[in-house]
Parts: structure tokens; C-alpha cells; sequence
């Protein structure tokens, strides 16, 4: 089992958002960051990848590296829809932090257990004013 996550857009409830392979947010602004569990060793007859439930009680820990000012964002995600859908979470991204394109990555802890997750959408984060210089 190949456990990632891939990024949501759009999310109104467990029956209705949208999948995407690229997700993009404005530096500096406070935003939700929804993403959904999905196991890339199972696809749909459409080649989509199926969700992955977890079991009750699992974690998943957000982290943002930001190889320029040293500043590493760190946090729980949390699970919006607990009682209907465990794959599906969000993290809060805070008015002025400092993120990288994609720079997010999430580890599960599942009965103990730690495991890395793969990144099947990309993260964009656009700068802010005229200056659209990427390092």
C-alpha cells in the first residue's frame, strides 16, 4: 500500500469538492488547505485513486519547510467530517505565514505506526505585489 494525499478544491461536505493536481494560494493570506487520503496502489476505472480510510484514532502531522528563512510551520491536521468520511482532513494556514511551493508534507500515525505520505497534487503559493521572481 502507497499511502498520499492529494489536495482538494471547493469542499462543501464529504459528497462535494473537487480533486486537483495543482492547488495554488496567495503568501500571506489565512486559507484551509483540504486534502484527502488516497492509496496509489488502487484506481478507478478511470484511473483516479481510491480514498483511504484510516483507522479510528489516526493522526496526520502537517509540516512546511521553508529553505530560505529557516522558518518550519508544523501542525495537526484536522478532520472535518469525522463520523462521515476520515479520508478527508485540512490544516489551517495562518495570515502571514511563510510557504513554499510545494513544501507540505504529511506523516499518518496509524496504531503507532508512522508513514510518509506521497504528494500527488502540487502546492502553488503565489507572491504577493508585483514581484513574481520564484527562487
Amino acid at each position: 500500500m502507497k499511502l498520499a494525499f492529494q489536495l482538494l478544491n471547493n469542499v462543501q461536505n464529504v459528497n462535494s469538492f473537487k480533486e486537483v493536481l495543482s492547488l495554488s494560494l496567495v503568501q500571506g493570506n489565512a486559507d484551509k488547505i483540504y486534502f484527502r487520503l488516497v492509496d496509489m496502489d488502487q484506481k478507478t476505472a478511470d484511473g483516479e485513486y481510491l480514498r483511504y480510510v484510516p483507522v479510528p484514532g489516526y493522526t496526520v502531522q502537517i509540516s512546511f519547510v521553508h529553505i530560505d528563512s529557516n522558518q518550519n510551520i508544523s501542525r495537526s491536521a484536522v478532520q472535518p467530517y469525522p463520523s462521515d468520511d476520515r479520508s478527508i482532513l485540512y490544516v489551517d494556514v495562518l495570515a502571514g505565514e511563510s510557504l513554499q511551493p510545494n513544501s507540505m508534507n504529511a506523516v499518518i500515525t496509524e496504531s503507532g505506526v508512522n508513514k510518509n505520505l506521497i504528494a500527488v497534487s502540487d502546492l502553488k503559493v503565489e507572491p504577493i505585489g508585483k514581484n513574481k521572481f520564484f527562487c
